[in-house]
């Protein structure tokens, strides 16, 4: 009986802190959703169509310890293009084949939303170099819009180019932010999955559908056209259909246009289409 009751003492500080490392979770979890909070309730028409809503959230990978969150609300989501450059060309030395990789947006931005903290030791811990800012979405809207903001006011057409080719017709947030599909159900606050603004239990994703485009003081928007099954190109004084996504990428390249805004559908608010396979 004694032998087992040293065997217990043995293991009971594993198992202890297992128990810890759970608690730290379903504390993750709670301080994600109590920072959550839309002020306008019931969404109006605005909130509902473009709100977004995120939370930064700071976690220590060696004690499991985190920080205070930091809830932004917006109508759109800023995509800062050297960042996205940069991410590229960690990824592709990080996964060096015989052939580059394509960009892929939705990878690009997860670098960008989740980021170390290498500067910053842990409070909990003190140990240095754990730290990173995890980026949780806690409220999605219909419509996804991200604002490129670009490194000069006269980007090289290179640098056009790479973020066009960045962009996949569908674009799923779970690839992009944390969600609440990230986080065992039985730590989730029972509350969150009756709030409207929580985000939904399955990530269909979003639909690329448009961008807005400047030259100088000039603004023009590319859009699919449903009953058209084009693209098209909205002027000042006229509509121009292209042929395929690859007319447009040349159209705007060859054009000297700058892609500013992007606008992503939900996949439950439209058909299903493949719209960019040209």
């Amino acid at each position: 009986q004694e032998a087992d009751d040293d065997d217990d003492d043995v293991w009971s500080p594993t198992f202890r802190g297992t128990d810890r490392a759970r608690d730290k979770r379903r504390g993750s979890a709670e301080h994600v959703f109590a920072a959550s909070h839309f002020p306008c309730q019931p969404l109006c028409i605005a909130h509902e169509a473009f709100g977004i809503e995120y939370v930064d959230l700071a976690r220590c990978s060696f004690c499991g310890a985190t920080g205070e969150p930091h809830a932004t609300r917006s109508f759109v989501l800023p995509v800062y293009v050297a960042e996205l450059e940069e991410n590229h060309k960690a990824v592709t030395a990080r996964d060096a084949g015989p052939t580059p990789s394509a960009p892929d947006l939705a990878k690009l931005l997860r670098h960008s939303h989740h980021k170390s903290l290498p500067g910053e030791k842990c409070k909990e811990c003190n140990s240095l170099r754990t730290l990173s800012v995890e980026r949780w979405l806690t409220s999605r809207p219909r419509t996804l819009v991200w604002s490129l903001i670009w490194p000069t006011s006269e980007p090289v057409v290179q640098q056009v180019s790479f973020v066009l080719r960045s962009i996949t017709p569908i674009l799923s947030v779970d690839e992009v932010f944390h969600t609440h599909q990230h986080i065992d159900h039985r730590t989730s606050p029972s509350s969150s999955s009756s709030s409207s603004a929580a985000v939904d239990s399955s990530d269909e994703g979003y639909h690329f559908c448009g961008m807005i485009c400047y030259r100088g003081m000039h603004y023009i928007a590319i859009f699919w056209c449903w009953p058209l099954q084009r693209w098209v190109s909205f002027d000042d004084t006229k509509l121009r259909q292209e042929q395929s996504w690859g007319s447009v990428v040349d159209v705007v390249c060859t054009s000297g246009y700058i892609p500013t805004l992007l606008f992503y559908d939900w996949v439950g608010s439209t058909p299903e289409f493949n719209h960019m396979s040209e």
